[in-house]
């Protein structure tokens, strides 16, 4: 089971945050970055099934980003 959003949220709600995976393939974000870069449900994926944002069973996007690096979304 991966972090969510909802997971960093609790974190810290009132500040940015990205973590990075060890070897750069992947990342968590909380809401608020999502937010403050526009990303929202309706996003598309950057290379659907390489580059793209992991969905919840209801396709809401859960802060989990597979094969994306900062330059890609910031």
């Amino acid at each position: 089971e991966s972090l969510t959003k909802d997971d960093l949220d609790e974190i810290c709600a009132d500040k940015e945050l990205y973590i990075v995976e060890g070897e750069c393939h992947s990342a968590w974000v909380n809401s608020l970055l999502l937010k403050n870069q526009g990303i929202t449900d309706e996003t598309p994926d950057i290379a659907p099934g390489l580059s793209y944002f992991e969905k919840d069973e209801n396709g809401h996007k859960t802060g989990y980003l597979i094969e994306m690096t900062e330059a890609r979304i910031l």
